[in-house]
């Protein structure tokens, strides 16, 4: 063997025996990293390129958004939109049903002048109409609870009268004796003169 092909066969040797120290080395680190994992201490800021993590930020940033949200959001989309009035009871009930069937909305107050002169706060709901069967769900679920609660308040405010007017009849039974004892007390002094 020549000069040159000794110097080449070292140079290999030496670039194999760095390349198994960078393996090495590489493969301490990932088990190190693995292990970290596991236990959950890792930081993967560390290892993600800042122009990847600005991509994804600007991504989810224009994500539509769900739910109840200003008007003018719910407009941006340039879908048509339909509306129905609530009174101030059963915004919240909306809400809840809207929530569950992921349906954009959003919330106007009106107050509305009534003949007597008194003012009438109602609350108008708009929405996109783009999915009529879940609409129409929604609708019918938010329709029976609102029956359901209805019937609660009637029955409740059945309670509410009958408690006053136990408390009447308590009252008017309080001043009957009362009335009676005087009766008497006036009938003692009558026949003692």
């Amino acid at each position: 063997m020549s000069v040159i092909d000794n110097e080449l066969e070292s140079n290999s040797q030496k670039i194999a025996e760095e390349t198994a120290k960078a393996g090495k080395k590489l493969f301490a680190f990932v088990l190190h990293e693995q292990a970290e994992l596991v236990q959950g201490t890792i930081n993967f800021a560390t290892f993600i390129p800042k122009n990847i993590i600005k991509g994804v930020a600007g991504r989810i940033c224009d994500k539509q958004h769900r739910g109840k949200q200003s008007l003018k959001k719910l407009v941006v989309n340039g879908t048509t939109l339909e509306n129905i009035p609530l009174d101030k009871d059963s915004v919240k009930l909306w809400g809840s049903v809207a929530r569950k069937y992921k349906i954009d909305y959003s919330l106007k107050k009106a107050v509305l002048p009534q003949p007597d002169g008194t003012k009438k706060v109602q609350y108008i709901v708009f929405y996109k109409a783009k999915d009529v069967d879940t609409l129409t769900a929604a609708f019918q679920e938010y329709s029976a609870k609102h029956i359901k609660n209805e019937a609660k308040r009637s029955i409740n405010e059945q309670i509410r009268e009958d408690r006053e007017r136990q408390k009447s009849m308590k009252q008017q039974s309080r001043q009957q004796q009362r009335q009676r004892k005087r009766e008497k007390k006036k009938g003692r002094e009558e026949i003692e003169f």
